[in-house]
């Protein structure tokens, strides 16, 4: 079983020592220093670590020659040239972590912006009220005040 925790939308898995097998279900602290540097630390201990990235994009040097995985890797990857839905980490992300340096250094610009305003199904619009004679012309008279 490994010892894992979330932070800023990645995974970090505790190296397996006897010190972090005791520390299961118990409080850490993430540090994130100025530089981009992140340690985990419990009381004066830093813990080592290692990073599962859950944004993690498809990488070009990864994709092997093959019949079946070659197409959906190009698919994988023409979807994630399109901007992704959550460019960002976190919403109140500090400064400091959009740098390009450290462990979550910023994605590439994209090269076209989206309106996200288009992307969702429009609102139905409530037509204007009927008068008192269209109700009873269209036979709906029990609806008239």
């Amino acid at each position: 079983a490994s010892l894992a925790l979330h932070f800023n939308k990645a995974m970090f898995i505790l190296e397996p020592t006897p010190l972090t097998r005791s520390l299961a279900r118990k409080r850490v602290h993430v540090c994130e220093y100025p530089d981009g540097r992140i340690e985990i630390r419990h009381g004066e201990r830093v813990l080592p670590y290692r990073v599962f990235d859950k944004m993690r994009r498809v990488n070009q040097a990864a994709i092997v020659d093959n019949k079946h995985l070659g197409a959906a890797l190009a698919m994988a990857q023409a979807i994630q040239a399109v901007a992704p839905h959550h460019p960002k980490r976190n919403n109140n992300e500090p400064a400091r972590s959009s740098r390009s340096v450290g462990v979550f250094a910023a994605p590439a610009p994209a090269t076209s912006k989206i309106d996200r305003r288009r992307l969702c199904t429009p609102k139905l619009k409530r037509g204007p009220r009927l008068s008192n004679e269209e109700l009873v012309a269209r036979g709906l008279g029990e609806y008239v005040r």
